[in-house]
């Protein structure tokens, strides 16, 4: 099978590669250093127990952050690794740099390779993550396989119905698979993932959010702004290629009907902030979150840091969630509910379907019928007109993330022993 998926890889690379590759660099996207992708990391020496633990991007990492540390707590080593240059950072962040490397590529010279250098005793995978040679290899070596925090979509357990048809064992390595509810269980069972296999843990990014009182916070980032007194904030954040134009648009409306209003606009990916800098300024005055000293006065705020936009959430009136008026899926709905802001989003919600629609029936989410500046305009409005609607939405918030508390305690508990057990057994060199 190595060989086969390989050859598959090759072919993938040979054809689609020299087209992702411009479009990167076109769009100025960094990509993590090739070598450490192939696998040649720096070497670590064999410990008892060493929990290798994998996100694709930012919200895996930001998820994982409970796990590391209870794991941590527990005495195991902890190498944490994901596949974007912003996953990789958050996660140096989060985790320090020493504990971090760029995740192999599913080549499976580069997964042996990786294996052997870095030696781990057990393999967390969260949400998704699952790759045929990485899954093959890590069985071979006698290392532990979990998924935890899992969800499984509809158009996912479709494509893995298809996958299971060529690959028909690639899931038997995973031996614990710790789902987020009994929607995704159900889609799991559907697979043939056998019931032992499988339990309701819930969400770890619902147990991460912290539900917070964020007056303070909020008065410190309103004078930071240099927001009146009667002035209102809308925060959007994690936002896309085209949502910061319906953004702006609404947002010029709004400020014509007469509400005062300040934008401040995180976009998902800091390489865009000079782009989106130069759209916003055909919009108003521009200035940006690093020189918020001169900012009283500006029209739009652009957030050019990472690490800002949890706390930016409870200076705002209103949040946006970006990925949402574009086909992206939606992102982090927990941070801004954290901080008991009322949120508004576009409609499409496919990755965090189940989050949103508890939110919105807790009155604390308000969903955009279609993508327009119109439609964002209407639902700003109503939002900032409605004087009860901060109390309901900080109310429903409050409730929603107190329901999934618990979730690491549950993950630990189902997953716990085969993670952190003594290896015994060298992993082979390759």
């Amino acid at each position: 099978m190595l060989l086969l998926t390989d050859l598959l890889y090759l072919l993938v690379v040979l054809v689609a590669g020299p087209f992702w590759a411009v479009r990167r660099i076109i769009r100025r996207r960094p990509m993590p250093p090739l070598a450490a992708r192939l696998g040649f990391v720096r070497e670590r020496t064999a410990v008892q127990v060493r929990v290798w633990v994998h996100g694709v991007s930012v919200g895996e990492i930001l998820a994982a952050r409970g796990l590391v540390r209870a794991l941590r707590d527990r005495g195991a080593e902890v190498l944490v690794t994901s596949t974007t240059v912003l996953g990789i950072a958050t996660a140096q962040r989060e985790f320090g740099a020493e504990a971090v490397e760029p995740c192999p590529l599913d080549f499976s010279s580069a997964v042996r390779r990786f294996l052997a250098r870095t030696r781990p005793t057990a393999l967390v995978l969260m949400e998704l993550e699952l790759w045929p040679n990485l899954l093959a290899l890590a069985a071979r070596a006698d290392i532990p396989v979990l998924l935890v925090n899992a969800r499984l979509s509809l158009r996912s357990q479709r494509g893995w119905k298809r996958i299971l048809g060529v690959l028909p064992r690639i899931l038997d390595p995973v031996q614990r698979i710790a789902v987020q509810n009994v929607a995704h269980c159900e889609r799991f069972r559907s697979l043939g993932v056998a019931a032992d296999r499988l339990r309701v843990c819930g969400d770890l990014k619902a147990d991460n959010a912290h539900f917070r009182d964020a007056a303070a916070e909020r008065e410190e980032w309103r004078r930071k702004l240099g927001c009146g007194a009667d002035e209102r904030v809308l925060v959007a954040g994690s936002t896309h290629e085209g949502e910061e134009e319906l953004l702006l648009r609404a947002h010029a409306a709004v400020r014509q009907s007469g509400a005062a209003t300040r934008l401040v606009l995180a976009p998902r990916h800091l390489e865009r902030v000079e782009s989106v800098r130069r759209l916003a300024a055909r919009h108003g005055r521009v200035v940006l979150l690093r020189d918020l000293p001169a900012a009283e006065g500006a029209d739009i705020i652009l957030v050019d840091s990472m690490g800002q936009l949890a706390s930016l959430y409870a200076a705002a009136d209103l949040a946006f969630v970006g990925g949402s008026l574009v086909p992206v899926g939606g992102h982090n709905l927990l941070e801004p509910a954290a901080a008991g802001v009322p949120i508004f989003t576009g409609p499409h919600l496919a990755t965090v379907a189940g989050r949103a629609e508890e939110l919105e029936a807790a009155g604390t989410l308000q969903r955009a019928r279609f993508s327009s500046a119109a439609e964002c305009e209407r639902i700003i409005l109503n939002c900032l007109g409605d004087a009860s609607l901060h109390t309901r939405a900080r109310e429903g918030a409050r409730l929603v993330i107190a329901a999934h508390a618990g979730a690491l305690q549950r993950t630990l508990a189902f997953t716990g022993g085969l993670v952190l057990r003594a290896h015994k057994e060298s992993v082979p060199n390759g």
